[in-house]
């Protein structure tokens, strides 16, 4: 049950920035409260290309501020959590008449290393080893390589969550914010339980409108303020097939028409490929509204794709297609590609009480959006403590230098986890995963097994500790074991979820 205290911050929107803002907040003293319509991560940060990165094309734009904020938070949240955010090799293969030179090209990737000496990602270099371009036809068998890095962006939001409910934020998920009104020195929140409909009120000093796509539609329609439009809608689409090629590094590919496509490993058997610029017209404000791949768009990736490897990929290859409809900041319609992925953090007073929006954005810089948001709502708490989120670990992680010795005492502890289960814990809940393996000493202490190595203990955590309600949240945000598990171990999961009557952690 909702508590009656009268909060900092009430944060609108379970993303990367609402869960990020909560983390920073909680740090420095303030109490939050954090309300999602659907799951955490349901949205745009469940459904990005999951990469960390520098944005290596918006040299291009000439944007060297965004470079290297980028290079610098891809740094950042390495420290933060080595064993959600992991180094990632790049080729690009040598294409000439792409339009983009090799000498171009080389002299980006120097830039690209300049803009941030990193400590943990190695610098960029011709391409050497045959392991890079075997899978490639014979016209690109010349190149380069450069480092960015891979992440779970789910789990990047629900770890960050963690952090925040740890330090005594209050979470909840399937609840939506209705409304809100000034009220003196508070505002007065109505939110809506999306499971009994039942609706609460809620006090806060200040509103963080950190909804993403749905920025818009909770200034105009939810709090009946009169703005100018701050968002550009862009759907970007992504495909999943089964692994066709050897080694851990992933490909950067030059389309005709300017942009580029990353083809990356993708949970150890697949590959992910992505993603597509597509102006999105239509109304965010039904948040069942689902997004989905055209046809078209499969069709430029695949072409595309196809236009570099050997092996020839069709729609039959597909396993998987998600979209996602991403926040940019208002720009112009016609150069869709070309509009910057940076952010912008607005405050405004509603009868002198603070409104903070988060504008635009991308998953790489979602600690530095918390730090600059946070930064600029100084006045109106003075006593709030500095930033500390730069060198702040997310639960789980322990310093990156660390991590190798960590693991090799995880995976003696644990010796009789088959590898790759012991490896999928240590990459999804690094430390955490001891809260659910404890004392156990076989594959049977675990309890129900419901396919694909998804065992009970593993369950019963998420559910407890992690805000799962549903099959789909544990198989789609926590764990991508929907790509794996067949549809009557789905059903079977989803019928012990709904039995479980736990009481969940608040």
């Amino acid at each position: 049950m909702i508590k009656d205290p009268l909060y900092d911050l009430f944060i609108i929107g379970g993303g990367i920035h609402g869960a990020g803002i909560a983390a920073d907040a909680t740090l420095r003293g303030l109490s939050v409260i954090l309300c999602e319509q659907g799951d955490l991560a349901s949205g745009t940060s469940s459904h990005s290309s999951k990469l960390i990165h520098g944005g290596l094309r918006y040299l291009e734009q000439k944007e060297f501020s965004l470079v290297r904020k980028s290079l610098k938070e891809r740094d950042v949240l390495h420290q933060k959590a080595s064993y959600l955010v992991r180094p990632l090799r790049f080729v690009i293969p040598q294409q000439p008449q792409m339009g983009r030179p090799s000498w171009l090209i080389w002299l980006g990737l120097k830039l690209y290393d300049h803009l941030y000496h990193s400590k943990f990602f190695l610098s960029s270099q011709t391409m050497r080893d045959k392991i890079f371009s075997v899978p490639l036809k014979a016209a690109f068998q010349k190149g380069f390589i450069y480092s960015d890095a891979q992440t779970s962006d789910a789990r990047l939001v629900i770890t960050n969550a963690i952090a925040a409910h740890q330090k005594g934020a209050d979470i909840y998920t399937r609840t939506r914010f209705e409304t809100a009104q000034p009220m003196g020195n508070y505002w007065l929140v109505t939110v809506r339980d999306l499971l009994t409909e039942q609706t609460r009120t809620i006090r806060a000093k200040c509103l963080v409108n950190a909804a993403g796509p749905w920025l818009d539609d909770v200034l105009m329609n939810r709090l009946h303020l009169t703005h100018e439009k701050k968002l550009q809608l862009v759907k970007g689409s992504h495909l999943i097939l089964k692994r066709f090629y050897q080694g851990e590094h992933g490909y950067l590919f030059q389309h005709t028409d300017g942009r580029i496509v990353f083809v990356v490993p993708y949970q150890h058997d697949f590959v992910l490929i992505g993603t597509t610029d597509v102006l999105f017209e239509e109304s965010m404000g039904n948040p069942k509204t689902v997004i989905t791949a055209s046809v078209e768009e499969e069709q430029y990736l695949l072409r595309l794709v196809n236009e570099y490897f050997q092996q020839t990929l069709c729609h039959e290859d597909i396993l998987y297609r998600y979209a996602g409809v991403r926040p940019l900041v208002a720009g112009d319609k016609d150069n869709i590609s070309k509009q910057s992925r940076d952010y912008r953090c607005v405050v405004q007073e509603e009868q002198g009480l603070p409104l903070l929006s988060i504008v635009g954005g991308k998953l790489t810089t979602y600690r530095q959006v918390a730090e600059d948001a946070l930064n600029l709502l100084q006045p109106y708490f003075p006593k709030m403590k500095p930033c500390t989120t730069q060198h702040a670990l997310l639960p789980g992680a322990v310093i990156a230098i660390d991590e190798v010795s960590y693991e090799q005492s995880f995976l003696r502890r644990y010796s009789w986890l088959p590898p790759e289960l012991a490896q999928r814990y240590l990459r999804s809940y690094g430390m955490r995963a001891e809260l659910f393996l404890g004392e156990t000493h076989s594959l049977p202490e675990l309890g129900i097994h419901f396919g694909c190595g998804l065992y009970q203990a593993e369950v019963d955590y998420l559910i407890r500790e992690e805000w799962a309600q549903t099959s789909d949240d544990i198989l789609w945000r926590r764990t991508v074991l929907g790509l794996r598990m067949t549809l009557p171990q789905a059903v079977e999961l989803e019928n012990y979820v709904l039995e479980k009557k736990w009481t969940y952690s608040s």
